[in-house]
């Protein structure tokens, strides 16, 4: 959230969907997140959100996964 937050201080009124890909190895780690689709129009805050998200940790699985993981930003009243 740290990356909407920035936005907002220019942009007070930015809502809309990012959409990531978190592709995950088996260990949990995350290998690979991308833009699978956002609405929202400030490429920066997309980029800033895929970079934040490789410090995302996963439970182990018995392969390799991928994931869409939808979030809905709008700012708070």
């Amino acid at each position: 959230m740290a990356c909407y937050n920035r936005v907002l201080a220019s942009d007070p009124g930015l809502a809309g969907k990012i959409v990531l890909r978190f592709d995950i190895e088996a260990d949990g780690r995350v290998c690979r997140v991308s833009d699978a689709g956002s609405t929202i129009g400030t490429p920066w805050l997309i980029e800033c959100m895929v970079h934040s998200s490789y410090e995302v940790q996963f439970p182990p699985s018995d392969a390799p996964f991928s994931i869409l993981y939808p979030i809905q930003l709008r700012p708070s009243l």
